[in-house]
């Protein structure tokens, strides 16, 4: 059992189908325990996340981070509010092409801004392979103002949560943000 001080918690956000369970799954060494369920409406997938879904990684002998993914659906922003305290990094993803392109991100950033002041975070844009390089830049750029004017460094960075490596980067991002 790892002490306290060796433990990390990450929060991981976003919109419906964005990829946070996937992300949870690819990078946990322990089996996750995962809250997807059939979808009583149509989301535009048979499942959802409806509870916390967890995963652990290591990332020294050491040290490990906790995964918490939460629903991206805002009647559980009091779930958002329970798992972001003492978070030591977020992780945001957008799923591009989503409707309302934009909206939601902010939605997110702005709720985190109210009560994970001062945690670094990465937004990462997932579900990106048909997506046009320019399109991408202009969503990476209003999502990066957005970040800006919140008092957050622009941290917006492409992501294919299936992919191990991938699912690592955000990892690091956070790692580098983190105050000596």
């Amino acid at each position: 059992m790892l002490a306290e001080s060796n433990y990390s918690k990450v929060v991981v956000l976003g919109d419906v189908g964005a990829g946070k369970t996937t992300l949870i799954r690819t990078l946990s060494e322990i089996k996750p325990i995962d809250t997807d369920r059939k979808s009583s409406i149509e989301i535009g997938k048979e499942k959802t996340t409806v509870g916390i879904d967890y995963g652990r990684i290591h990332i020294s002998d050491s040290h490990a981070i906790g995964l918490y993914g939460v629903p991206g659906q805002r009647r559980f922003i009091p779930l958002w509010q329970t798992v972001t305290k003492g978070v030591w990094g977020a992780i945001i993803l957008k799923r591009f092409g989503s409707s309302a392109e934009s909206d939601d991100i902010f939605d997110i950033l702005n709720l985190l801004s109210e009560y994970m002041q001062n945690v670094p975070l990465v937004v990462g844009l997932t579900h990106v392979e048909s997506a046009q390089p320019e399109q991408l830049e202009a969503l990476a750029s209003t999502i990066g103002n957005a970040l800006g004017e919140l008092g957050y460094l622009n941290t917006v960075i492409t992501l294919d949560c299936r992919d191990r490596r991938s699912s690592l980067t955000p990892l690091v991002v956070l790692d580098a943000l983190q105050s000596p």
